[in-house]
């Protein structure tokens, strides 16, 4: 998941190079980390200057429940556990792509059970009525209440809490 600095034509214009990027760095042989480094070696040479993207990028493994997870300066994805436990915000500091050739990358690796939900989203969602941090405790909260939902119940129910 990417957010574009900027909401004007240029801005969408650079979300398509961006795809086209993931698209072509992403492979099962390259950890996520080199994934984005290499997407972020990209985009500082084509992006202008005071163009960046804030990026989630993370790669499951179905047979083991491993999540690697790399945070590029993107809100923090939220964990929510099938059996009802406090969700987890995964929280990882890091620099945005496109911006810096040294940037670091936040990563982390979690396991996830069956019926385990992440989410990810972004900063509009938590900044539109207040504080960041009291969006982030409100959107955590949400996703924990409705986490039985159905997944297409699931987004329109948090979005409208």
């Amino acid at each position: 998941m990417a957010d574009a600095s900027g909401h004007d034509l240029a801005a969408s214009l650079w979300t398509a190079s961006l795809k086209a990027l993931a698209a072509e760095y992403a492979g099962p042989l390259n950890l996520p980390v080199e994934i984005v480094r290499s997407i972020n070696s990209s985009l500082c040479r084509l992006l202008p200057t005071g163009a960046f993207f804030t990026l989630l990028y993370a790669r499951l493994n179905h047979k083991t429940g491993r999540l690697s997870l790399v945070n590029a300066g993107h809100p923090p994805a939220i964990v929510v556990h099938a059996d009802g436990e406090v969700p987890v915000i995964v929280r990882q500091e890091s620099d945005v792509v496109g911006a810096f050739a040294d940037a670091v990358f936040g990563t982390n690796e979690l396991t996830l059970q069956r019926g385990d939900r992440i989410f990810f989203y972004t900063d509009g969602l938590v900044e539109a009525n207040g504080s960041y941090e009291e969006g982030l405790t409100r959107l955590s909260g949400a996703c924990h209440s409705r986490r039985l939902l159905p997944l297409c119940e699931l987004v329109p129910a948090v979005w409208m809490r």
